[in-house]
């Protein structure tokens, strides 16, 4: 059995320019296309049934699961992307509410500072800011 583990580190999306002339209805068709793969995935995904089919289905389910951590995975990369495009200075902060809960994905996944402070994007002295604040300031970040 293959362990599945997901990256800790997002990478960059992939520039891929659409070629020259296409119209919007090859776009549209291609989001069709898209929606109708997915419908057939879904139905596929729901056949088996009885007790003889139970490792088939935990399969499809694991299956579904991965798939669904990479879609979220790239959602998480599409807004990166546009949130590395504000200058550093003109991003809101983070509510202490957000904070303690960083701090505490943190500690749940094992990040150290570097790691946690470009997957949240900001500085580590900010993380270690917050840290500091939670020590001092009784759970206060």
């Amino acid at each position: 059995m293959i362990e599945f583990e997901p990256e800790l580190e997002l990478k960059p999306l992939p520039k891929i320019p659409l070629p020259q002339g296409w119209s919007e209805l090859v776009l549209l068709a291609l989001l069709h296309v898209t929606t109708l793969a997915r419908l057939a995935i879904l139905n596929a995904r729901n056949w088996p049934d009885g007790s003889e089919c139970d490792s088939l289905r935990l399969r499809a389910e694991n299956d579904r699961l991965k798939c669904e951590v990479a879609s979220l995975e790239r959602e998480l990369a599409i807004k990166d992307a546009r949130f590395n495009r504000l200058d550093p200075k003109k991003r809101p902060e983070y509510l202490p509410s957000e904070r303690l809960e960083i701090l505490l994905i943190k500690t749940m996944r094992g990040l150290n500072n570097s790691q946690l402070a470009m997957r949240f994007q900001v500085a580590v002295q900010s993380v270690r800011r917050w840290l500091r604040g939670v020590e001092y300031n009784n759970g206060v970040v």
